[in-house]
Formats: structure tokens, sequence, C-alpha cells
């Protein structure tokens, strides 16, 4: 079987969004669709996925 689907039904700012931020979003206020910004701290799939810079020029194991 194949379906489509629309994502966002039934939610007015998901539904308006012509860019596609709705897609794969965080967290947000569901009364007014603002999104809730995410927290400044690293996450280690940040840490290990970013490329190497002249910082943290050699790999890094953590054990």
């Amino acid at each position: 079987m194949h379906t489509i689907t629309k994502k966002g039904k039934g939610y007015a700012p998901a539904e308006n969004d012509a860019k596609g931020t709705w897609h794969g979003l965080g967290p947000y206020k569901i009364d007014s669709g603002e999104v809730v910004l995410k927290s400044r701290v690293l996450q280690p799939t940040a840490v290990f996925s970013a490329p190497r810079s002249k910082e943290w020029p050699q790999p890094i194991l953590i054990l």
C-alpha cells in the first residue's frame, strides 16, 4: 500500500508554512507556533560530528 500524507494537517502554522520550517521541528509553543530556541549546551552528537578545527586537531576518544 502506498500512502500520501500531508504534514501539519489541522495546525494552521504548519499548514501555512511554505519554507518547511515545520518538518523535523523541535519544541514550540502550541498556542502561537513560536519555536522555542534550543539550549546552547553542546550535545555529544554535535561534538563528534563537527569537523575538526585548529583548536581540536586530534580525534577525541572517551572511554
